[in-house]
């Protein structure tokens, strides 16, 4: 009795599919009252297992496609998807940042402590010579071409202040432009004198020893002495220039 129940709602499902496809193919897609859209036609298998969702689930279940019903049904736990977080999507993957090089450590260490040593150097000649009693003495070159350049002498009041021999290499730095200080330490008040002695070699490699003497003022404010060494195309010999500032 339970199996010819079965098989007659089934042909009654199977009826009804068929005449809600014809209505499809007729009119295209149809919406129930309840805005369904209507499902297509069921196969043989198809109304068969419909019909016996019903016999195992009872007359309730009469008029429901098993499609609707397995759809109803909660997906198993292996088949949900996990949607991922946009937010980590949008940040990227995460990475390490990179420990600094040892040699950039290393350049790095190195450049402060020559910005420390340079600190303490002007600290150094502010405490030992103020400005108040400071005086300094440079050396430049003009051309220089009739001079070759061996060893300086200076003096400042009568007493050696600075005494220096030169090399090739720095003899051409100062023929390209270079200044060299010779000195730096501290004068007297009022008026002072010096003294500097220039030894080398001439136009024709003979020595030549030149002097040359010149006075300057100190007050309270720091004094530069430049010592200048330039040709005289004139004169043939080099000229020695005294300028303080």
């Amino acid at each position: 009795m339970r199996h010819t129940l079965s098989l007659l709602l089934a042909a009654l499902c199977l009826c009804s599919a068929l005449l809600a496809r014809a209505a499809d193919l007729a009119d295209g897609p149809a919406q129930g009252a309840s805005g369904l859209v209507a499902l297509p036609p069921q196969t043989a298998a198809q109304a068969a297992a419909q019909a016996a969702w019903e016999a195992k689930h009872g007359p309730a279940a009469a008029g429901v496609p098993i499609r609707q019903a397995a759809a109803a049904q909660p997906a198993p736990a292996a088949a949900v998807a996990t949607t991922p977080d946009p937010a980590l999507e949008q940040s990227g993957p995460v990475t390490d940042v990179p420990a600094q090089a040892p040699e950039a450590a290393l350049q790095d260490v190195t450049r402060q402590l020559v910005a420390l040593e340079r600190d303490l150097s002007i600290l150094e000649e502010d405490l030992l010579y103020p400005p108040s009693s400071r005086v300094a003495v440079y050396l430049s070159m003009d051309v220089g071409e009739l001079f070759a350049l061996d060893e300086v002498e200076v003096k400042i009041n009568g007493t050696t202040v600075a005494h220096h021999l030169y090399t090739e290499q720095q003899v051409d730095a100062l023929h390209r432009g270079g200044v060299q200080r010779l000195y730096v330490g501290n004068a007297k008040q009022g008026e002072n004198e010096i003294t500097a002695f220039f030894l080398g070699r001439g136009h024709s490699a003979e020595p030549l020893r030149r002097a040359v003497t010149a006075k300057f003022s100190k007050s309270f404010e720091p004094v530069y002495v430049e010592l200048k060494i330039a040709d005289s195309e004139q004169r043939q010999r080099p000229e020695l220039k005294v300028e303080a500032h």
